[in-house]
């Protein structure tokens, strides 16, 4: 005997609304990306709680909502209306005993009573448990994860926020140029930075600016300006920086300067890229491995090769401009966790749906 898994999902159902219908429209969709089945069999459990008077739907807008107080409904109301037994009995009796043996003939007396004491029992604890008591308990659990999230809260000023592992470090903590600037919870697949910036010295008058929540692998360079060679004369060789040969420093203006780099937020850079003077990175980018990077990367585009190329963008244009404007990265810690099951969704219908 095994009740099937619609019972569950009808739970699951109910718990989504109880506790997220004054947050979300509570959509076939979300339903179905919470309980990781197809929206298709949502609908068809919604249409058999709602054949049960247990639920309404408005159609278009995402709207159920219990008919009754969620304290009177019962998970054995919600058994009725997923599971009903047949002709009312839990248990299937073998159809043909023989009636010319002695146990054939009497087993219904023997068991008979027996199964429905354990139906009526199975029943009756069924009706102890309410929609409530879910709302209640799932209530109690997101507030113990809250305190538990509390004290394990990420911190932007670790420098290793993996425990026991040196090779990927928060970036921002350990900078000491003034000229690199670097947001929040940014790592880079090494231990240390800096060495990753090359021709970049103190009077340098360029910047690196890399937002928050990159994600740097390893082996990548940024190169800055001062390792560019005047272009403008008829040797690029830089005489001035060595002993022994009579140059000046050229002026300013002759040299090559494409000014500041700038990466945006939540920017993934793949392992061995270089990313070269000056060039602007839009948010939610993405890099690929040994790519060499020379002019602006677009938001939420892939670029590969060298020199790097579109390859894609990453959604649609409406996607793009929501999540611009969403910045999910300027928002507290406590928020972005309550965002990660969104964050993290490939149902990028059900987050566009949220977003808009």
């Amino acid at each position: 005997m095994q009740i099937s898994s619609r019972f569950t999902v009808a739970l699951h159902i109910f718990t989504c609304v109880a506790t997220f219908k004054d947050e979300y429209k509570v959509t076939s969709d979300f339903l179905a990306d919470s309980i990781g089945t197809n929206p298709v069999i949502i609908r068809k459990i919604l249409t058999q709680l709602q054949g049960a008077g247990l639920i309404t739907v408005a159609r278009g807008t995402g709207g159920i909502s219990p008919t009754r107080e969620l304290s009177e409904i019962s998970f054995y109301d919600v058994y009725q209306a997923i599971d009903p037994v047949e002709d009312g009995d839990l248990f299937r009796f073998h159809e043909n005993p023989s009636p010319q043996c002695p146990v054939g003939k009497n087993i219904h007396a023997l068991l008979d009573g027996k199964l429905k004491e354990i139906q009526s029992a199975m029943e009756n604890e069924m009706k102890k448990y309410t929609i409530a008591d879910l709302r209640t308990g799932m209530q109690d659990i997101l507030d113990s994860g809250k305190k538990i999230t509390r004290m394990n809260t990420p911190n932007p000023n670790t420098i290793n926020p993996i425990a026991g592992y040196d090779r990927e470090i928060y970036v921002k903590p350990t900078i000491k140029n003034p000229n690199i600037i670097v947001g929040d919870f940014t790592y880079i697949a090494d231990s240390e930075f800096e060495s990753h910036v090359t021709n970049f010295y103190p009077w340098s008058r360029d910047k690196l600016i890399i937002g928050k929540f990159c994600q740097i692998a390893a082996g990548v360079e940024f190169v800055m300006n001062d390792a560019n060679h005047q272009m403008n004369a008829v040797t690029t060789f830089p005489f001035y920086t060595l002993d022994g040969w009579h140059m000046k420093a050229p002026e300013k203006s002759d040299m090559p300067f494409k000014g500041d780099t700038v990466i945006g937020n939540d920017v993934w850079i793949g392992q061995n890229a270089v990313i070269l003077p000056g060039v602007n990175i839009g948010d939610g980018a993405i890099i690929g491995a040994n790519s060499v990077v020379g002019s602006r990367v677009a938001p939420y585009t892939i670029v590969a090769g060298n020199p790097a190329k579109l390859i894609r963008k990453r959604f649609d244009d409406e996607l793009i401009e929501l999540m611009l404007s969403f910045k999910w990265w300027d928002k507290s810690i406590d928020e972005i966790n309550a965002l990660i099951p969104l964050l993290t969704s490939s149902n990028l219908e059900m987050v566009k749906s949220k977003l808009r």
